[in-house]
């Protein structure tokens, strides 16, 4: 038939016209996610069409070829708390079509509180984290981010801090470094 023929681009075009409603962005904040959604909008990707979320809460199985219109990849887990951070970057490298962005955020551990403040903090977290089984995250900093993404073939165009967590604006370039 005819019209399975355009189904793609039709389908491809109502994505794009959702996205410029911004559904993505209000199920952004509606899931609490507002910084994400003012660091998407301050970089001026709020209207990009073609968005996929990696969540941080639950894992959802995709296809590769899905990852192929991507133009837009938001992972809102924090790189501190994924385990394997070099081996994710590189992977997420190789699934990517080349000019894509990819942002996500991480906790800057070289930007604490006052000193004595963020000891005590540090000293109950860990504590809390070893009672529960937790692992206590990776501690990252705005150059180790810099210098990972690079390495797996990311261009970093931005690094910003929102309410003390720091956000990534990264660009999937056509060779690793």
């Amino acid at each position: 038939d005819h019209r399975d023929l355009h189904y793609p681009l039709r389908r491809q075009r109502q994505m794009c016209i959702r996205d410029r409603n911004n559904i993505v962005l209000n199920a952004l904040c509606a899931d609490g996610y507002t910084d994400f959604c003012q660091y998407l909008k301050f970089m001026g990707l709020a209207g990009e069409c073609d968005m996929m979320i990696l969540s941080s809460l639950r894992y959802f199985y995709h296809d590769t070829n899905e990852f192929n219109r991507v133009k837009v990849l938001i992972n809102l887990a924090k790189l501190n708390q994924i385990a394997h951070l070099d081996s994710f970057i590189r992977i997420i490298f190789s699934l990517l079509p080349e000019r894509t962005s990819f942002v996500g955020c991480f906790h800057d551990n070289d930007r604490f509180c006052p000193e004595d403040q963020s000891q005590v903090r540090s000293k109950f977290r860990q504590a809390f984290n070893n009672k529960c089984g937790r692992v206590a995250g990776t501690k990252l900093s705005e150059r180790t981010v810099t210098m990972v993404l690079e390495k797996n073939g990311f261009r970093v165009f931005n690094i910003s801090r929102i309410n003390g967590t720091s956000f990534f604006y990264s660009e999937k370039t056509s060779i690793k470094v």
